[in-house]
Protein backbone atom coordinates (compact mmCIF):
# COMPACT_ATOMS: atom_id res chain seq x y z
CA UNK A 1 0.00 0.00 0.00
CA UNK A 2 1.68 3.57 -0.62
CA UNK A 3 1.34 6.34 1.65
CA UNK A 4 -1.25 7.98 -0.34
CA UNK A 5 -3.82 4.91 -0.01
CA UNK A 6 -3.38 5.27 3.40
CA UNK A 7 -4.06 8.85 3.72
CA UNK A 8 -7.32 7.75 1.59
CA UNK A 9 -8.52 4.73 4.04
CA UNK A 10 -8.03 7.27 6.79
CA UNK A 11 -10.42 9.92 5.19
CA UNK A 12 -12.65 7.74 4.69
CA UNK A 13 -12.72 6.57 8.36
CA UNK A 14 -13.00 10.02 9.34
CA UNK A 15 -16.11 10.45 7.21
CA UNK A 16 -17.65 7.78 9.19
CA UNK A 17 -16.83 9.32 12.36
CA UNK A 18 -17.82 12.51 10.85
CA UNK A 19 -21.33 11.26 10.71
CA UNK A 20 -21.84 9.73 14.05
CA UNK A 21 -20.83 12.96 15.24
CA UNK A 22 -17.51 12.03 16.79
CA UNK A 23 -15.52 14.32 14.68
CA UNK A 24 -15.94 17.77 13.37
CA UNK A 25 -15.53 18.86 9.38
CA UNK A 26 -13.57 21.20 10.31
CA UNK A 27 -10.83 18.86 11.92
CA UNK A 28 -10.96 16.93 8.58
CA UNK A 29 -10.58 19.81 6.42
CA UNK A 30 -7.50 20.88 8.60
CA UNK A 31 -6.21 17.43 7.62
CA UNK A 32 -6.61 17.64 4.14
CA UNK A 33 -4.79 20.92 3.41
CA UNK A 34 -1.55 19.61 5.94
CA UNK A 35 -1.91 16.63 3.55
CA UNK A 36 -2.13 18.67 0.46
CA UNK A 37 0.50 21.51 1.11
CA UNK A 38 3.39 19.50 3.69
CA UNK A 39 3.34 15.78 3.26
CA UNK A 40 1.76 14.46 -0.42
CA UNK A 41 4.42 15.01 -2.55
CA UNK A 42 7.03 14.31 -0.27
CA UNK A 43 5.98 10.69 0.61
CA UNK A 44 2.63 9.87 -1.13
CA UNK A 45 4.09 8.10 -3.31
CA UNK A 46 6.06 6.08 -1.14
CA UNK A 47 5.41 2.16 0.25
CA UNK A 48 3.54 2.46 3.72
CA UNK A 49 6.34 0.00 5.41
CA UNK A 50 9.31 1.54 3.67
CA UNK A 51 9.30 4.18 6.47
CA UNK A 52 11.20 3.98 9.34
CA UNK A 53 11.76 5.81 12.79
CA UNK A 54 14.80 7.52 11.29
CA UNK A 55 12.79 8.30 7.93
CA UNK A 56 10.10 9.95 10.24
CA UNK A 57 12.46 12.02 12.00
CA UNK A 58 14.24 13.25 9.25
CA UNK A 59 10.85 13.93 7.39
CA UNK A 60 9.09 16.00 10.52
CA UNK A 61 12.80 17.89 10.55
CA UNK A 62 12.80 18.84 6.84
CA UNK A 63 8.99 20.05 7.66
CA UNK A 64 10.15 22.12 10.36
CA UNK A 65 12.74 23.84 8.70
CA UNK A 66 11.09 25.09 5.90
CA UNK A 67 7.81 25.74 7.99
CA UNK A 68 6.97 25.96 11.76
CA UNK A 69 6.57 24.23 14.86
CA UNK A 70 2.97 24.60 14.81
CA UNK A 71 3.26 22.73 10.95
CA UNK A 72 5.13 20.23 12.00
CA UNK A 73 3.33 19.73 14.96
CA UNK A 74 0.04 19.37 12.71
CA UNK A 75 2.16 16.87 10.29
CA UNK A 76 3.13 14.54 12.95
CA UNK A 77 -0.82 14.24 14.72
CA UNK A 78 -1.86 13.28 11.28
CA UNK A 79 1.05 10.99 10.72
CA UNK A 80 0.81 9.42 13.97
CA UNK A 81 -3.38 8.63 13.67
CA UNK A 82 -2.85 7.44 9.84
CA UNK A 83 -0.48 4.96 10.51
CA UNK A 84 -2.49 4.23 13.87
CA UNK A 85 -3.68 0.89 12.58
CA UNK A 86 -0.32 -0.85 10.70
CA UNK A 87 1.90 -3.10 12.31
CA UNK A 88 4.46 -1.08 12.68
CA UNK A 89 3.67 2.93 13.64
CA UNK A 90 7.25 4.95 13.06
CA UNK A 91 6.09 8.19 14.25
CA UNK A 92 5.20 6.69 17.94
CA UNK A 93 8.08 7.71 19.63
CA UNK A 94 7.77 11.27 17.87
CA UNK A 95 7.16 14.42 20.55
CA UNK A 96 5.77 17.36 19.59
CA UNK A 97 7.66 20.64 20.00
CA UNK A 98 6.90 23.02 22.48
CA UNK A 99 4.65 25.76 20.49
CA UNK A 100 5.40 29.59 21.20
CA UNK A 101 1.74 30.77 22.24
CA UNK A 102 0.85 33.72 19.87
CA UNK A 103 -0.09 36.62 21.95
CA UNK A 104 -1.08 39.06 19.97
CA UNK A 105 -4.11 41.42 20.77
CA UNK A 106 -5.41 44.91 19.00
CA UNK A 107 -5.37 47.82 21.02
CA UNK A 108 -8.26 50.78 20.96
CA UNK A 109 -6.77 52.56 17.93
CA UNK A 110 -6.66 49.25 16.03
CA UNK A 111 -9.69 48.18 16.65
CA UNK A 112 -10.81 51.33 15.86
CA UNK A 113 -8.65 51.79 12.30
CA UNK A 114 -10.41 48.20 11.80
CA UNK A 115 -13.83 49.28 12.39
CA UNK A 116 -13.65 51.76 10.19
CA UNK A 117 -11.44 49.75 6.87
CA UNK A 118 -15.03 47.63 7.26
CA UNK A 119 -17.19 50.68 5.47
CA UNK A 120 -15.53 49.91 2.44
CA UNK A 121 -16.24 46.25 2.24
CA UNK A 122 -19.54 44.82 1.29
CA UNK A 123 -22.45 44.30 4.07
CA UNK A 124 -21.85 40.86 4.17
CA UNK A 125 -17.89 41.09 5.25
CA UNK A 126 -18.74 43.95 7.71
CA UNK A 127 -21.12 41.94 9.51
CA UNK A 128 -18.79 38.88 9.13
CA UNK A 129 -15.88 40.73 11.24
CA UNK A 130 -18.59 42.66 13.22
CA UNK A 131 -19.84 39.45 14.85
CA UNK A 132 -16.41 37.91 15.03
CA UNK A 133 -15.16 40.72 17.41
CA UNK A 134 -19.26 40.93 19.23
CA UNK A 135 -18.99 36.87 19.92
CA UNK A 136 -15.59 36.29 20.44
CA UNK A 137 -15.80 33.03 18.48
CA UNK A 138 -13.84 31.01 16.14
CA UNK A 139 -13.71 31.73 12.92
CA UNK A 140 -14.73 28.54 10.87
CA UNK A 141 -18.17 28.86 13.85
CA UNK A 142 -19.22 32.59 12.60
CA UNK A 143 -18.86 31.60 8.82
CA UNK A 144 -20.52 28.51 9.09
CA UNK A 145 -23.41 29.94 11.40
CA UNK A 146 -27.15 28.58 10.46
CA UNK A 147 -29.71 29.93 11.04
CA UNK A 148 -31.32 26.79 12.90
CA UNK A 149 -28.80 27.58 15.70
CA UNK A 150 -30.10 31.30 16.35
CA UNK A 151 -32.43 31.27 19.52
CA UNK A 152 -34.10 35.19 18.28
CA UNK A 153 -36.09 35.00 21.18
CA UNK A 154 -33.64 34.52 24.06
CA UNK A 155 -30.70 36.10 22.08
CA UNK A 156 -28.63 32.89 22.37
CA UNK A 157 -26.42 31.06 19.69
CA UNK A 158 -26.45 27.80 20.55
CA UNK A 159 -23.25 26.12 18.57
CA UNK A 160 -23.23 22.37 17.97
CA UNK A 161 -20.66 19.53 18.68
CA UNK A 162 -19.64 19.05 15.28
CA UNK A 163 -18.54 22.41 15.29
CA UNK A 164 -16.69 22.37 18.55
CA UNK A 165 -13.44 21.89 19.33
CA UNK A 166 -14.42 20.79 22.65
CA UNK A 167 -16.70 18.23 21.45
CA UNK A 168 -20.06 19.43 23.00
CA UNK A 169 -22.66 22.18 21.99
CA UNK A 170 -21.64 25.25 23.44
CA UNK A 171 -24.55 28.81 24.08
CA UNK A 172 -22.99 31.69 22.92
CA UNK A 173 -25.11 35.25 24.89
CA UNK A 174 -25.96 37.87 21.91
CA UNK A 175 -25.24 41.34 22.58
CA UNK A 176 -28.10 43.93 21.92
CA UNK A 177 -25.48 45.02 18.95
CA UNK A 178 -25.09 41.20 17.60
CA UNK A 179 -29.02 40.76 17.68
CA UNK A 180 -29.51 43.83 15.34
CA UNK A 181 -27.39 42.48 12.73
CA UNK A 182 -28.83 39.09 12.85
CA UNK A 183 -32.57 40.45 12.45
CA UNK A 184 -31.53 42.60 9.70
CA UNK A 185 -29.84 39.73 7.78
CA UNK A 186 -32.78 37.65 8.55
CA UNK A 187 -35.50 40.06 7.25
CA UNK A 188 -33.01 39.96 3.74
CA UNK A 189 -32.20 36.43 3.90
CA UNK A 190 -33.74 34.20 1.14
CA UNK A 191 -36.70 31.93 1.58
CA UNK A 192 -34.56 28.41 2.67
CA UNK A 193 -31.55 30.16 3.03
CA UNK A 194 -29.66 27.36 5.42
CA UNK A 195 -26.33 29.86 6.18
CA UNK A 196 -26.49 33.24 7.73
CA UNK A 197 -23.60 33.89 5.14
CA UNK A 198 -24.20 32.07 2.50
CA UNK A 199 -21.93 31.81 -0.76
CA UNK A 200 -23.07 30.21 -3.96
CA UNK A 201 -19.50 30.45 -5.35
CA UNK A 202 -18.52 28.37 -2.25
CA UNK A 203 -18.52 24.29 -2.11
CA UNK A 204 -19.53 24.55 1.44
CA UNK A 205 -22.40 26.75 0.77
CA UNK A 206 -21.38 29.52 2.94
CA UNK A 207 -18.44 32.42 3.04
CA UNK A 208 -14.73 31.20 3.68
CA UNK A 209 -11.69 32.57 3.77
CA UNK A 210 -8.36 31.58 3.73
CA UNK A 211 -6.61 34.76 4.58
CA UNK A 212 -4.45 35.02 1.83
CA UNK A 213 -3.59 37.94 -0.48
CA UNK A 214 -7.05 39.13 -2.03
CA UNK A 215 -9.35 37.96 0.30
CA UNK A 216 -11.91 40.03 2.24
CA UNK A 217 -9.41 40.30 5.28
CA UNK A 218 -6.49 40.71 3.43
CA UNK A 219 -8.06 43.82 2.11
CA UNK A 220 -9.35 44.78 5.22
CA UNK A 221 -6.03 44.84 7.04
CA UNK A 222 -4.21 46.63 5.12
CA UNK A 223 -6.23 49.34 4.43
CA UNK A 224 -6.21 49.48 8.49
CA UNK A 225 -2.40 49.32 8.43
CA UNK A 226 -2.95 46.16 10.38
CA UNK A 227 -0.85 44.34 8.23
CA UNK A 228 3.23 43.21 8.41
CA UNK A 229 5.71 42.00 6.44
CA UNK A 230 7.53 39.84 8.74
CA UNK A 231 6.18 36.49 9.64
CA UNK A 232 3.69 36.86 12.42
CA UNK A 233 3.63 40.34 12.22
CA UNK A 234 -0.08 40.98 10.47
CA UNK A 235 -2.91 40.46 12.29
CA UNK A 236 -4.88 37.37 12.18
CA UNK A 237 -8.86 36.69 12.49
CA UNK A 238 -8.28 34.59 15.66
CA UNK A 239 -6.52 37.47 16.61
CA UNK A 240 -10.18 39.33 17.04
CA UNK A 241 -10.87 36.48 19.30
CA UNK A 242 -7.98 36.72 21.74
CA UNK A 243 -8.28 40.62 21.82
CA UNK A 244 -11.79 40.12 23.07
CA UNK A 245 -10.88 37.65 25.59
CA UNK A 246 -8.04 39.78 27.03
CA UNK A 247 -10.02 42.96 27.27
CA UNK A 248 -12.43 41.21 29.41
CA UNK A 249 -10.01 39.59 31.46
CA UNK A 250 -7.65 42.86 31.90
CA UNK A 251 -11.11 45.00 32.56
CA UNK A 252 -12.00 43.00 35.60
CA UNK A 253 -13.88 40.28 34.12
CA UNK A 254 -12.65 36.60 35.50
CA UNK A 255 -11.06 33.81 33.82
CA UNK A 256 -14.03 30.88 34.66
CA UNK A 257 -16.69 33.46 33.05
CA UNK A 258 -13.56 33.98 30.32
CA UNK A 259 -13.88 30.48 29.80
CA UNK A 260 -17.14 30.35 29.21
CA UNK A 261 -17.41 32.92 26.39
CA UNK A 262 -14.30 31.01 24.31
CA UNK A 263 -16.45 27.87 25.02
CA UNK A 264 -13.03 25.68 26.17
CA UNK A 265 -13.48 22.10 27.41
CA UNK A 266 -11.52 22.79 30.86
CA UNK A 267 -10.93 26.25 32.60
CA UNK A 268 -6.93 25.24 32.52
CA UNK A 269 -6.73 25.91 28.60
CA UNK A 270 -8.08 29.94 29.50
CA UNK A 271 -5.95 30.00 32.54
CA UNK A 272 -2.76 29.04 30.72
CA UNK A 273 -3.35 31.93 28.07
CA UNK A 274 -5.01 34.71 30.21
CA UNK A 275 -4.47 34.44 33.77
CA UNK A 276 -1.48 36.67 33.58
CA UNK A 277 -3.39 39.61 32.50
CA UNK A 278 -5.76 39.09 35.51
CA UNK A 279 -3.35 41.45 37.38
CA UNK A 280 -6.16 43.65 39.18
CA UNK A 281 -6.53 41.30 42.15
CA UNK A 282 -2.91 40.75 41.92
CA UNK A 283 -2.82 45.25 42.31
CA UNK A 284 -4.67 45.13 45.02
CA UNK A 285 -3.24 42.83 47.45
CA UNK A 286 0.02 44.01 46.58
CA UNK A 287 -1.07 47.62 47.24
CA UNK A 288 -2.77 46.38 50.72
CA UNK A 289 1.10 44.61 51.58
CA UNK A 290 3.25 47.79 50.33
CA UNK A 291 0.94 49.96 52.51
CA UNK A 292 1.54 48.42 55.39
CA UNK A 293 5.31 47.79 55.02
CA UNK A 294 5.38 51.66 54.55
CA UNK A 295 3.38 52.14 57.76
CA UNK A 296 -0.14 53.84 55.84
CA UNK A 297 -3.17 53.06 55.80
CA UNK A 298 -4.82 51.81 53.02
CA UNK A 299 -9.05 51.03 51.96
CA UNK A 300 -9.56 47.27 51.68
CA UNK A 301 -12.12 47.56 49.18
CA UNK A 302 -13.03 49.62 46.61
CA UNK A 303 -16.71 50.41 46.57
CA UNK A 304 -18.62 50.27 42.94
CA UNK A 305 -19.30 53.64 42.62
CA UNK A 306 -15.56 54.45 43.43
CA UNK A 307 -14.98 52.39 40.49
CA UNK A 308 -17.53 53.92 38.30
CA UNK A 309 -16.05 57.65 38.92
CA UNK A 310 -13.16 56.40 37.89
CA UNK A 311 -14.00 54.64 34.98
CA UNK A 312 -16.39 58.02 33.75
CA UNK A 313 -13.02 60.25 34.62
CA UNK A 314 -11.24 57.86 31.68
CA UNK A 315 -14.09 58.79 29.39
CA UNK A 316 -13.58 61.66 26.72
CA UNK A 317 -16.28 64.14 26.72
CA UNK A 318 -18.36 62.83 23.80
CA UNK A 319 -18.60 59.59 25.33
CA UNK A 320 -19.43 61.28 28.81
CA UNK A 321 -22.49 63.78 27.08
CA UNK A 322 -23.54 59.79 25.07
CA UNK A 323 -23.33 58.48 28.68
CA UNK A 324 -25.83 61.26 30.49
CA UNK A 325 -28.20 61.72 27.99
CA UNK A 326 -28.64 57.76 28.26
CA UNK A 327 -29.42 58.39 32.23
CA UNK A 328 -31.37 61.15 31.37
Amino acid sequence: MLVQELFDAWVLEFELKIKIGERRPKSLQDARSTWRNHLQAAIGHLQVDTIDSVQAETLLKRILIKTSVSVRNKCLTLLKSMYGEQEVNPFTKVKKLAETKRERILSKDEVRSLIESLNEEPQIYQDIITLLLLTGQRKYCVLSMEWREIDHQRGIWLIPTTKMKAKKAHAVPLTVEAMEILKRRSTEAAAGQKFVFPSLGSKTGHVTEKSAKGSFWYRITERAGLRGEGKGESVTIHDLRRTIASWSVMRGGNIQTTSKLLGHSDISITASTYAHLDIEQVRAELGITTAALLGRNVKVEESRVERLVKEIEQLSPEERRELMLSIL
